[in-house]
């Protein structure tokens, strides 16, 4: 797909991977990918956009879109994420009026269902931004993009970068050159620390900033970074793939096609290593999958493994208070329990129901598998008390209270 932004959301671009395994059962929220139809004309629609052919991409997200609807309880946050591809073809298409329409109906839809500061409505705030700006609107974009800042600053990942880097980008438009390379210098500082691939994007807007100040010299030293990092390797498609495999490696998952998700998986790790890195927060979640797939075999030993390996570089790039590693730490809490470590396992646990409480929301679905989860150890605990409880809690995020 297209980058908007200099980048395309993490939101759309990497799943999740927001499955948990509680007793050997999947207990994951319907995804994009939920019945078959749907992935089709979702993966026909992401091929016909790399082929430059957004007419047909268009009509394939319409397509999913409505086989979405057409579900018994359709997830709000898949119909968001439906909506928010077709906003991003019609903007390849400069159709704005059609972009806002779309964007102005998932809106509500992401606020009520991820809150002002998930990554849905932050995804979506970003896209009312880059319209802004399409169009020439500069006071309006950076309103959007201040939206947006609230609701990614807190996991400062290559989304957070993201929407710093397009901030500097309206000051620049704007004339104020100062406020653009303060916000560049914070797109920069977490690009370079995640070793994300855009970075040069970064350096260069640096160096255009700097010329429109005056300083030659200065811009173009960055001019010459970029040019560097730039020439490290052309990451752009690879990274596409790395995003085919993956999501492709989720959907085999819950379809329970375990062999062909360890195959995509590997062949997202193979590139994600060789393209980014090993310290890298996009091959963390693909190890993350990895693990996922010897969960789901029974194999917790080996799916320890890879959540060590994920959480290690989460921990040390992300913080182990980002959603992510949140995740991570749900997963692997499973697998402690089943290899009967259950205080190491609630630790993870407990550690991952405050982080999602502060960051997806007391009412989240994720939060409620976090609490599921620890109701679960704590009855192979034996402490029939605190289960009760926890899955008190549960029961009230699923029903709305």
């Amino acid at each position: 797909m297209a980058a908007i932004g200099g980048r395309i959301p993490r939101f759309l671009m990497f799943s999740l991977l927001a499955a948990s395994f509680v007793a050997g059962v999947s207990t994951a929220r319907a995804d994009i990918a939920a019945t078959p139809k749907i992935a089709q004309e979702t993966q026909a629609g992401k091929r016909a956009v790399d082929r430059g052919n957004n007419p047909a991409a268009l009509q394939h997200y319409r397509n999913a879109l409505e086989r979405q609807q057409m579900l018994p309880n359709p997830s709000p946050l898949d119909t968001v994420r439906h909506q928010t591809q077709i906003a991003i073809v019609h903007l390849n298409l400069k159709q704005y009026a059609e972009a806002r329409a779309v964007l102005m109906q998932a809106l509500p839809l992401a606020e009520q269902s991820d809150g002002v500061d998930g990554p849905a409505t932050g995804a979506v705030y970003q896209l009312f931004g880059t319209l802004s700006s399409r169009q020439g609107d500069w006071v309006e974009a950076l309103a959007w993009y201040d939206k947006a800042w609230r609701a990614r600053e807190h996991d400062r990942d290559a989304d957070t970068a993201a929407t710093a880097h397009d901030i500097a980008e309206a000051y620049d438009a704007r004339g104020q050159y100062d406020e653009a390379l303060a916000w560049y210098e914070k797109a920069r500082v977490i690009r370079e620390r995640i070793k994300d691939p855009l970075l040069s994007a970064t350096y260069e807007g640096i160096a255009e900033t700097r010329a429109h100040m005056g300083e030659r010299a200065n811009a173009k030293q960055w001019q010459s970074k970029a040019q560097f990092e730039r020439g490290k390797d052309d990451a752009s498609n690879n990274l596409l793939a790395a995003m085919e495999h993956h999501n492709a490696a989720v959907h085999y998952l819950q379809q329970h096609d375990l062999n062909d998700a360890m195959q995509s998986f590997e062949k997202s790790r193979a590139i994600l290593e060789r393209v980014v890195g090993v310290e890298n927060a996009d091959t963390a979640m693909t190890y993350r999958g990895i693990g996922m797939v010897h969960a789901a075999r029974g194999d917790y030993r080996q799916a320890m493994a890879w959540y060590d390996k994920a959480l290690a570089i989460q921990e040390k790039l992300l913080g182990s208070d980002n959603a992510s590693t949140a995740m991570t730490y749900n997963n692997a809490a499973v697998a402690l329990v089943h290899l009967g470590d259950i205080p190491k396992a609630l630790q993870y646990l407990q550690s991952a129901a405050a982080t999602l409480e502060r960051t997806a929301g007391p009412h989240h679905p994720n939060t409620a598998s976090a609490y599921r989860n620890i109701a679960w150890a704590y009855s192979k605990q034996q402490d029939k008390a605190k289960a009760a409880e926890w899955r008190q809690k549960a029961a009230l995020v699923a029903a709305g209270k």
